[in-house]
């Protein structure tokens, strides 16, 4: 399976493919991070990266560059990680010390990391990026986001031909101390891998979001003048909606993604909401003889925004799955089924 279908599996809320994503990548942000900050750091940032990356899977747009996307998203974790540490402004001039090795680590790992650990962080970085984690050198450009001819001069100052590790030894050498397995991460990662977590937030803002519409709306097209405390419980009210449907915002938004299956979901429960809503608001003001023009008004604004945001939902995941339907025929070997 390639990275661009097992990407796009991820971006349609397949549980499995996201599981399957951080088990594939794990070792190489790994090897990346530890290779740039040491092993007593690695696990921690690490997850940071990955939480970063489950966050941002909605909005990657070219599945099929995950890989320097990946490792930008890592870097950018562990400069925020030296920046934290540091208060030298010339990241390229800090040294990482070497932590001490265990009894029982063998002498190449032990070589491999110290020769990492004393040079400066741009050339160790593209050192890791190039011959650890086997990328090209417009990749690695990418990452760091200058040209490939700077690229080119870093690998030279970081690494003599000599000094160069073979194909995998580095890989296999930084990996003999004890770190956290991939399927570790994901117990780790759970909150976010959980679609039932992820949907937590939408329930949370749609009922807050409809809990202070209806107060609002009952408490402003009220005819008669109300008692002071009744005025006081439909401020509480709305103000304990309102923080309510901040909180789902801020888990939206900041904490939990939405792939595109739980858009579907989230879209759907928002219409049903927002239909209810308007229910309430018609029957309340047909009963009190008054306010019915700002209800319905209320009722048609609220279903018409979650109604587009359905379409909005149904067309993004309809996109999704033609791209893998066209990706896993591609893939499928000749005379097998598409």
């Amino acid at each position: 399976m390639t990275d661009e279908l097992l990407i796009v599996r991820c971006q349609l809320g397949e549980h499995d493919a996201l599981t399957e994503l951080v088990r594939s990548w794990h070792e190489p942000v790994r090897t990346y991070v530890r290779g740039m900050l040491g092993a007593e750091r690695a696990d921690d940032v690490t997850q940071e990266v990955w939480l970063a990356v489950i966050r941002g899977l909605p909005r990657l747009r070219e599945p099929g560059r995950f890989a320097p996307w990946l490792f930008t998203i890592a870097r950018r974790a562990v400069t925020d990680r030296l920046r934290q540490e540091y208060s030298v402004a010339e990241a390229g001039a800090q040294q990482e010390p070497v932590a001490e090795d265990a009894a029982g680590v063998v002498v190449e790992r032990a070589a491999l990391i110290a020769a990492l650990s004393r040079l400066p962080v741009r050339e160790r970085e593209v050192l890791v990026l190039f011959y650890l984690e086997d990328l090209s050198l417009e990749d690695c450009a990418e990452i760091c986001a200058v040209p490939v001819g700077t690229v080119k001069s870093r690998l030279n100052r970081a690494a003599p031909p000599a000094a160069r590790p073979p194909d995998g030894e580095g890989i296999e050498a930084m990996n003999d101390e004890r770190n956290l397995s991939a399927d570790e991460m994901i117990g780790r990662l759970s909150p976010v891998l959980s679609p039932w977590r992820r949907l937590r937030g939408v329930v949370a803002l749609v009922s807050g979001l409809a809990g202070a519409v209806c107060a609002g709306s009952l408490w402003a097209t009220e005819p008669a003048a109300l008692p002071g405390r009744t005025r006081l419980a439909f401020a509480v009210f709305t103000l304990v909606c309102l923080a309510w449907a901040g909180y789902g915002g801020w888990l939206v938004t900041r904490r939990t993604p939405l792939l595109a299956l739980d858009r579907v979901v989230a879209g759907w429960f928002a219409l049903a909401a927002s239909v209810a809503t308007t229910v309430i608001l018609v029957v309340a003001a047909v009963q009190r003889g008054a306010g019915l023009a700002p209800a319905l008004a209320t009722g048609v604004v609220v279903t018409v925004v979650s109604a587009v945001l359905v379409v909005r939902a149904h067309v993004r995941r309809a996109a999704l799955l033609r791209r893998k339907r066209e990706l896993t025929g591609r893939d499928a070997p000749p005379g097998g089924p598409a």
